[in-house]
């Protein structure tokens, strides 16, 4: 059995959920980060278990077939993406079959049918960036966090995100670092600026800039120069004094521009709050919303719930077909946003909610088609238990997690229902996340 700083030569054959690489040493499975299928590598061990270990690659005596030079001189050591030194082409086949084994290992969903759903450029698709900030031998440190870690990595640019951010950026960065504001400590809950926070309005062609901080004790001239970035229509103060890695606290400040952000999608537009949640891949939302509407085939005298509607993103797409739309949303602050969405767009037929998903379902009395986008964790128990009592003619299911949704949709289909339509979208390239729609009919 292997044991932790062993050094091993290693033939790598598949990819593993979570995006690391797997061989077999003796019986052992051994999971390597970067590596690729068809790799013949010398690695060394980190973390060693009785069945499993992960290792490290040390150097590699033949790459696999899939092995590409990566786009970023930071990949590596930057723990954003996992898979830029993987060609795309197999990126999108190794998800398909993560997700085919996840379903059928955990779902006992076989033969599934996935279609994959891939459009665009893969790169500089993302319209949102966080940056942790930190504090190295007396200087600020701004980037991203070092894979597997809570070190930060300082970064010029990204290439996986759209290049106005990055030019607005490379601005802010140096704004802060001559202020030579404090930047957070972990470990000790010490310093004042957490993280730098843009998001890119496509409609509007400008840039949100949050600053997450301890305290309210931001230099008035810092917030003056920042708003003065070409390109940056917001500046935002988010305070988070509490320990521990959730990125943003309740209480948001804004210090210049407009209280909310307008996009645009499929002729309807958005207003959005600076936390509000949005896809960071505009154009697969786009393709996703889309291919959801046509696989509901609503009607006038139908009724659709949608669960976790943010701000109302999916809502409004399918209020001009249905009778009704009914979202429910546990923040406030997003069902504000989808509220004046709907006012701004004058959708009269689409009502909203702020509350617990598993408490608001209860009081629905009609859902002809409910639609589902749930955290990572997925569905609770009591949702998943008054949809059977429902029964909804269709159910459209979107998941970030393959193995949360194969445990809630072999729950679901307890209660009569089948698979109807199966989509892997791409809506990470470039790393091992993977967004999923599943379309659920009543037998």
């Amino acid at each position: 059995m292997l044991k932790k700083g062993d050094i091993i030569e290693l033939g790598l054959d598949s990819m593993a959920c979570g995006g690391d690489a797997v061989g077999r040493h003796l019986g052992q499975t051994v999971f390597v980060p970067y590596g690729l299928p068809g790799d013949q590598v010398k690695v060394r061990v980190f973390d060693a278990h009785q069945k499993y270990c992960r290792a490290v690659i040390m150097s590699i005596a033949s790459p696999g077939p899939q092995r590409i030079n990566p786009a970023c001189p930071y990949f590596g050591d930057c723990g954003s993406c996992q898979w830029q030194m993987m060609d795309h082409t197999s990126q999108l086949a190794h998800k398909k079959t993560i997700l085919e084994q996840t379903l059928a290992r955990i779902g006992g969903i076989k033969d599934a049918g996935i279609e994959v759903m891939a459009e665009g450029f893969p790169w500089h698709y993302r319209n949102k960036a966080q940056y942790p900030v930190s504090q190295s031998k007396g200087k600020l440190v701004v980037g991203y966090y070092r894979q597997g870690s809570h070190q930060v990595v300082p970064i010029d640019e990204c290439p996986i995100i759209q290049p106005g951010l990055n030019r607005v950026f490379q601005q802010a960065r140096d704004i802060l670092l001559t202020a030579k504001m404090p930047g957070y400590d972990e470990l000790t809950n010490n310093g004042i600026l957490r993280h730098l926070i843009l998001r890119y309005g496509q409609y509007q062609d400008k840039i949100s800039l949050t600053l997450v901080c301890t305290k309210d004790k931001i230099y008035p001239e810092v917030m003056e120069s920042l708003s003065a970035i070409p390109g940056v229509g917001s500046v935002w103060l988010n305070l988070n004094a509490e320990p521990g890695n959730t990125i943003l606290g309740e209480k948001w400040k804004l210090w210049s521009g407009e209280n909310q952000m307008e996009e645009e999608l499929d002729g309807i537009r958005y207003k959005l709050s600076a936390g509000s949640f949005w896809q960071v891949n505009q154009l697969m939302a786009g393709v996703l919303y889309r291919r959801i509407k046509d696989e509901l085939q609503l009607n006038n005298q139908q009724q659709a719930v949608d669960l976790y509607c943010g701000a109302g993103a999916i809502s409004l797409q399918l209020a001009a077909a249905a009778g009704k739309v009914l979202g429910i949303e546990s923040s406030t602050k997003a069902v504000d946003d989808a509220r004046d969405s709907a006012k701004l767009n004058g959708i009269a037929n689409a009502e909203f909610m702020a509350g617990p998903a598993e408490v608001l379902l209860e009081k629905v009395q009609q859902a002809d088609a409910v639609v589902c986008d749930p955290p990572r964790s997925g569905l609770k128990p009591e949702v998943i238990k008054r949809l059977s009592i429902l029964k909804p003619l269709k159910i459209a299911y979107l998941s970030c997690d393959p193995a949360t949704l194969a445990r809630d949709l072999k729950e679901i289909m307890k209660a009569d229902y089948r698979i109807s339509g199966l989509y892997l979208a791409d809506m990470f390239p470039q790393t091992y996340h993977i967004e999923t729609l599943a379309v659920l009919q009543r037998r």
